[in-house]
């Protein structure tokens, strides 16, 4: 072998370690894989059947608020049917980040189809956990819905508040089952353990209220509504303190109805809010 070949022959061997060093140095820290809401969208594609009627989420409601019993008979196929999704669904939530992928900068034309399709799924995994409960799967029933309370929690990721009331109904409706298998049967230790880490997973709130006020008025913005500045932050200190709500609904009336059509009614958001601050502190109260 000739000095230039060599040569060669040393470079390639030297540069193809560095080459892979730099290549493993220049890989973002966070993988796909990390991702929750890609699982989730899986879970979204695995549902059959998943949406109720009118009459079954009427049912549903009242079932959840004990005014009605559960039959199993009437549900067992629905929530075997989609078993695989509830088990994707699961996994996704053991998965500390959640990033939906939305194209906020498209403004009010942003697809948001993840948020009626996490509705679905939320009101199937519900199902699925009577079914479990009915069934004596108990300790299954509460992993479910222990999953189920991380998942809505994420489904408000990154959201704006339409995001954020539906991450809400799913947040309450969990919490409801979570206190109806209690009545039935006291939660084991490690039942209640299950419970205790999903609710301590979703932080103090459940959701990011103030998060969602932000995403709202950017989007609003975006969409060439743009409503003042301070509107903002009367938003985000009506819904810490509810005697700043009249302040808020007068000057939201002041601003074209072009823009003020446009901005979610604070009372709503602010009920929605009260109501599920009260279910957490019951929850966390009956898990001590």
């Amino acid at each position: 072998m000739n000095f230039y070949k060599l040569s060669k022959t040393l470079l390639l061997a030297t540069a193809f370690p560095c080459a892979l060093l730099l290549s493993a140095q220049q890989q973002p820290e966070t993988k796909l894989s990390d991702n929750a809401a890609l699982r989730y969208w899986s879970a979204f594609a695995q549902m059959r059947d998943a949406s109720l009627t009118e009459d079954q989420a009427k049912e549903l409601q009242r079932i959840l608020q004990g005014t009605a019993p559960y039959d199993d008979l009437k549900y067992r196929e629905l929530a075997e049917r989609n078993r695989l999704a509830v088990e994707t669904l699961r996994r996704g939530s053991a998965i500390n980040e959640c990033d939906w992928g939305i194209e906020y900068q498209l403004a009010s034309n942003a697809p948001i189809e993840y948020v009626p399709k996490a509705l679905a799924l939320g009101r199937i995994n519900i199902l699925f956990s009577m079914h479990q409960l009915q069934t004596g799967d108990r300790i299954g029933g509460i992993r479910t819905l222990s999953a189920g309370i991380r998942f809505s929690h994420d489904l408000a990721t990154g959201g704006p508040l339409m995001a954020a009331l539906a991450a809400k109904t799913l947040l309450v409706a969990h919490l409801r089952t979570v206190a109806f298998a209690a009545v039935e049967k006291a939660l084991s230790p490690a039942e209640n353990a299950m419970v205790s880490a999903a609710l301590g997973r979703i932080g103090a709130e459940g959701v990011d209220w103030q998060a969602a006020i932000r995403r709202e008025f950017e989007l609003l913005s975006q969409s060439g509504s743009s409503a003042p500045t301070e509107l903002q932050e009367q938003y985000r200190r009506a819904l810490q303190d509810a005697a700043q709500l009249p302040t808020l609904q007068r000057a939201i009336a002041s601003l074209p109805k072009s823009v003020s059509s446009k901005i979610i009614n604070p009372e709503r958001v602010l009920d929605q809010k009260r109501e599920l601050d009260e279910q957490l502190q019951s929850a966390r109260l009956r898990l001590r």
